[in-house]
């Protein structure tokens, strides 16, 4: 079993590469979901205006 140099080890576990490391799959990932949350309301908005007028049940 091969073990892992100090100063690798240092830089592993220090406080900036693994924010580093992270933060550009993060903020591609954040940014991927909510362009397709603006897509869907969007979406949304447009079936609910196609809808037409309200409707409201006789009798009641």
């Amino acid at each position: 079993m091969q073990t892992i140099p100090k100063a690798n080890l240092t830089i592993i576990t220090g406080t900036s590469f693994f924010p580093t490391l992270i933060s550009r799959p993060f903020s591609d990932g954040i940014h991927t979901v909510l362009i397709v949350a603006a897509i869907m309301a969007a979406i949304a908005a447009v079936a609910s205006a196609l809808r037409g007028r309200r409707y409201v049940h006789g009798g009641a």
